[in-house]
């Protein structure tokens, strides 16, 4: 009886116990929180907590954490069950779990989160003394859950930018938790800054291997909202969407990936990208990357990656450009990668199978460096309708393309005597100024070994459209406009491991409906100087917009004139070799004013190049010429206007110089012919005519010499010629004076005899050859008294 009643009583009492705890555990359980959390400033309020002691379940509504009388956490209600007869066997199911209306306020200030002003970080620090005991004793409890949900969860994280995570529902089902394994289903459905960010994925772990299956992950980021962590100067702004999907999984220090699926979209990018010590924007309407992976690995203890990944690229509306000056670097309507394999054997290796750019602009300016256009804006620099590059391959530090196709509508090039390119963005004047000294061969070759770290072979570049290519170009004292539109461009074998190897090259073109050009050769553009060997012909070429150089380079306007042209030469280290047929119709010159007075002065001894020109042409002006190409071109311009430039000056040059040497060949005992420093006028000089001391009478030596003389003089009708006598001091011993004769009378003597020698040789022209008096002009006998002095008779030419 006393053993049944004590039973009783203490069952009451346990059941009493267990009641109060029921319903009047709230302001227990909030005294006791507080009392620990007094120390950190902080409270908690709880308005109900409902536990059930004979279910093991536990209800708690409208609690709040608050700092100094701040609130920054508050929880509508959270809910748990736990099965009490699986507590009996060690377990640990939870057969219901709901959070409901959880928010969290937090700041981030001076690098250090907070919440309500209170610091976590501060607050473990100032608590690091306290003395932690960890057990070892090992846990055997199990963990289940069948479903742990949390909804309608806001978490405020306020930096310079409210950030605000709104957890729609969260939950975790399958959940299985042991001393050696784990496993878990997590589903997210939230808003981040009030862009999706949801999760569906599933955990396990097995002794030491861990295993995640990612079946999806999709959030979108607005880059704004993130300012404060990106660098300043990249200015990163525009949204994109990031999905994900895959298996990895890590067994000791191995780690590997399967069945990855990455897509990654943005909107309105915009970047700034730092360049040329200036500041550019960057911007992109849309783009897109997709990439996937069947299998991945790294090893972490080798940091050894094996695997392939799979990627495609698409972007529209792209446009690169300085914002202060509105210079376009890069305009594309589209551009996309296709088949792009990125792959680790272990040695990296990446291949594409096409690079396409679509309806582009490369390098647009709004104003020149230093020429100003009127009423026109600069044309760009290229102007494409496509640009393809197939089958791009990178192995072994080779870069390879199996071929490079340009489709381009034109190109333009605005050259002046100061910057090369002047519709080049980003082209400095100051940097054009610059003098340095030419590279050695040595020097050039050091260089490209330090600032290349791969080689690179093209198999193939081609043009094709038909394109306008145009070269504004201010250089001469008139500017020229010279227009070709390429009808055909090749180039193959492009190997810059092998410098010595010849890429062939082959271009065709019209200047217009009447006139063609077409090269073809050899090109090596990976030897210092660009060395080239070509053959080509010119064929009915206008070259009279071609005169601005030829008046640079002869001082001669071409007025009007036709020119073909075979040519073969080679250029090797600035050195030119070769030969040019031309034939030249219809041509016409004009001296320019800008010859020299003093080469003017001296008169019909000088034969001005226009002159030779007309003498050698034939009665309907045309030349016919084959001359060689030699000598070193610095800097060469070998494009169109300068081959045709260098291929007309030299025919002309050559041909002037064949008709004097042809004309005076025949007189060249007594007629010597000498190109002046211009290049563009002969000076004709007539030999002097010597005698022996004393002597007047003519002997063979001067009769000889009146011939040849008498014949130069018919053939040029119009000269005049000033013949002057020079006798010498030595020939005062062939003299008879008496002693004491004084000087004046000897020099008179000398001056006779000078005289004497003059009319003996005016006469025999006359009376010999029939030549008009008035031609012949004397002048008055001179003395010279050197050493070295001869008598003799000068003559020139007027």
């Amino acid at each position: 009886m006393v053993l049944k009643k004590k039973w009783v009583y203490g069952s009451t009492f346990i059941t009493l116990l267990l009641l109060w705890i029921m319903f009047f555990s709230a302001p227990a359980v909030k005294y006791f929180v507080n009392k620990q959390l007094v120390k950190q400033q902080l409270a908690v309020e709880i308005e109900n907590i409902y536990i059930n002691p004979f279910y093991f379940s536990t209800r708690l509504e409208h609690l709040q954490v608050l700092h100094l009388g701040k609130p920054f956490l508050t929880l509508d209600q959270f809910n748990i069950d736990i099965s009490f007869w699986h507590l009996i066997t060690e377990q640990v199911q939870v057969e219901d779990f709901n959070i409901h209306g959880l928010s969290i306020d937090s700041e981030w200030l001076d690098e250090t989160l907070s919440f309500a002003g209170w610091s976590p970080i501060d607050s473990a620090n100032a608590n690091n003394n306290d003395e932690i005991t960890v057990s070892n004793e090992k846990n055997t409890l199990e963990f289940n859950a069948n479903l742990l949900n949390v909804e309608d969860i806001q978490l405020t994280f306020q930096a310079d930018k409210q950030h605000i995570w709104q957890l729609k529902r969260l939950t975790l089902s399958d959940v299985l938790l042991t001393d050696n394994a784990a496993q878990a289903k997590l589903s997210v459905v939230s808003l981040l800054n009030t862009q999706p960010l949801n999760i569906e994925l599933s955990l396990s772990k097995k002794g030491s291997e861990f295993f995640v299956n990612v079946d999806s992950f999709h959030t979108t980021l607005t880059f704004s909202d993130y300012a404060q962590w990106i660098p300043d100067e990249l200015s990163l702004g525009g949204s994109a969407s990031v999905n994900f999907k895959g298996k990895i999984n890590a067994r000791q220090s191995i780690w590997q990936a399967e069945g990855i699926e990455v897509s990654i979209n943005t909107q309105m990018l915009t970047a700034a990208i730092p360049i040329h010590q200036s500041i550019s924007n960057f911007s992109v309407n849309s783009a897109s990357i997709e990439a996937d992976s069947k299998a991945f690995s790294y090893e972490q203890s080798s940091n050894r990656l094996t695997g392939q990944i799979n990627w495609r690229f698409v972007t529209e509306l792209v446009k690169w450009q300085e914002p202060e000056s509105g210079d376009v670097l890069v305009e594309l309507a589209k551009a996309s990668v296709e088949n792009g394999i990125l792959s680790w054997q272990p040695d990296i290796e990446a291949s594409i199978s096409r690079i396409n750019l679509q309806d582009g602009v490369l390098s647009q300016r709004e104003r020149l460096v230093t020429l100003v256009l009127e009423d026109e804006a600069p044309a760009p620099l290229l102007a494409f309708n496509d640009i393809n590059v197939d089958n791009l391959l990178f192995s072994n530090e080779v870069l390879t393309l199996e071929s490079v196709l340009f489709n381009l509508k034109q190109a333009a090039i605005y050259k002046s005597s100061q910057v090369a390119a002047e519709n080049l963005v980003l082209t400095k004047l100051d940097e054009e100024l610059e003098q340095e000294e030419p590279l050695s061969e040595t020097e050039i070759k050091v260089e490209k070994g330090e600032s290349q770290s791969f080689d690179f072979i093209v198999n193939e570049i081609s043009v094709t459209g038909n394109p306008d290519i145009v070269l504004f170009d201010h250089t001469p004292s008139t500017p020229v406009t010279q227009r070709v539109k390429l009808t055909k461009f090749s180039m193959s074998n492009l190997d810059s491991s092998r410098p010595e190897q010849a890429s062939p090259f082959s271009f065709s073109g019209q200047l217009n409906k009447r006139s063609n050009l077409a090269i073809h050769g050899d090109v090596y553009p990976f030897t210092p100087y660009k060395d080239l060997a070509i053959e080509g012909q010119l064929s009915s070429i206008n070259i009279a917009p071609y005169s601005p150089y030829v008046v640079d380079a002869i001082n001669h306007r071409i007025t009007q004139g036709v020119l073909s042209a075979d040519f073969d030469f080679s250029l090797i280290a600035q050195e030119i070799k070769g030969q040019v047929t031309t034939e030249i119709k219809a041509m016409k010159l004009a001296e320019e004013e800008s010859v020299d007075a003093s080469d003017k002065e001296k008169g019909s001894s000088v034969i001005p190049l226009n002159v030779a020109i007309n003498q050698l042409t034939d009665k309907q002006g045309n030349i016919e010429l084959t001359f060689p190409l030699s000598g070193n071109i610095e800097q060469p311009s070998l494009g169109i206007s300068g081959l045709i430039s260098i291929i007309t000056t030299k025919a002309l040059k050559e041909a002037a110089k064949n008709y004097v040497i042809q004309t005076f060949l025949p007189y060249a005992n007594i007629i010597s012919v000498a190109m002046l420093a211009s290049d563009t006028l002969f000076e004709v000089t007539i030999e002097d005519l010597h005698y022996l001391s004393a002597q007047i009478e003519l002997e063979s030596a001067q009769l000889d010499y009146a011939t040849q003389l008498a014949a130069v003089l018919k053939e040029r009708e119009n000269a005049q010629l000033v013949i002057c006598p020079i006798t010498t001091a030595e020939e005062l011993k062939g003299i008879q004076v008496s002693e004491g004769t004084e000087n004046k009378k000897a020099e008179h003597k000398l001056k006779l005899l000078g005289q004497q020698r003059l009319e003996k040789f005016t006469e025999h022209l006359i009376e010999k050859f029939a030549i008009e008096n008035e031609r012949i002009i004397h002048c008055d006998t001179r003395i010279d008294k050197s050493e070295e002095a001869q008598p003799k008779l000068t003559f020139m030419a007027k």
